[in-house]
């Protein structure tokens, strides 16, 4: 039987106690890493603010927009855009980004000048009705509301709404512009319930000649997509999107 002397081969117990210096320097290493890495976590965590730490500026007057942004918990301030809106796009998706974009840069110029130094967010919107890849604005007149519901009918339809959110935190200002896309089914409607929508007056003040939430709800066959898109704001893609900003 052959015994192994570790005392008669002193050369194998000085690699073993190299290996294990070696393990431990990387040992270390691994722990100098870990803990850089959690420090840095807990600076990003120290230094990002949270929700309450800032005004959330809502760059427009819509009723239904505030309301999405009551009901997902998030206080704000409505300052509407008096910029003057301008198209380079005639496609639906960069018209609403466009749009979107302009609003919230007016919004921040102006509470950047009067509220310098403090920590601010705006949310700039708009929101338009495409069929068959034109834009149906709001009715100017009965006849031209009765023709864009004529052509929604027994038929899908798209609804785009674009977001701009600015972040302002007190020093250095951050942007995202996105857009959401939605498609509309709507059922078959008779001449005499597009007269019956038509006498509510809710047609005339809604892109394409429709609000989804109101009495026309009963017309609509089916959505795929996000039914606040439609309504107006993105809720869900725009707390998703300010997670990577601030803290909730």
């Amino acid at each position: 039987m052959l015994v192994f002397d570790p005392d008669s081969h002193p050369e194998y117990d000085t690699v073993t106690q190299k290996e294990a210096e070696q393990k431990g320097e990387e040992r270390n290493i691994e722990c100098k890493t870990a803990e850089s890495y959690a420090s840095s976590d807990c600076t990003a965590q120290n230094t990002t603010l949270s929700l309450a730490d800032l005004t959330v500026v809502l760059g427009s007057a819509s009723p239904r927009r505030t309301e999405l942004l009551t009901q997902a918990g998030i206080p704000h301030v409505v300052c509407p855009s008096s910029c003057e809106e301008h198209i380079t796009s005639s496609r639906p998706e960069d018209v609403v980004q466009e749009l979107a974009e302009q609003k919230a840069q007016n919004v921040y110029t102006d509470r950047l000048a009067s509220h310098p130094g403090e920590p601010f967010l705006v949310i700039g919107s708009d929101t338009v009705v495409s069929n068959n890849g034109k834009i149906l604005g709001k009715p100017s007149s009965e006849e031209e509301a009765r023709h864009m519901i004529q052509s929604l009918q027994d038929h899908t339809h798209q609804v785009y709404t674009g977001v701009s959110l600015i972040f302002h935190d007190g020093a250095d200002t951050k942007t995202n512009t996105f857009f959401e896309k939605s498609d509309v089914d709507v059922y078959p409607m008779t001449n005499t319930e597009i007269a019956s929508y038509l006498a509510t007056g809710e047609p005339y003040d809604k892109a394409g000649a429709y609000g989804i939430q109101g009495a026309f709800a009963i017309y609509v066959r089916g959505i795929h997509g996000d039914y606040n898109t439609i309504v107006g704001l993105p809720i869900a893609r725009i707390y998703q999107e300010l997670k990577k900003w601030i803290r909730f």
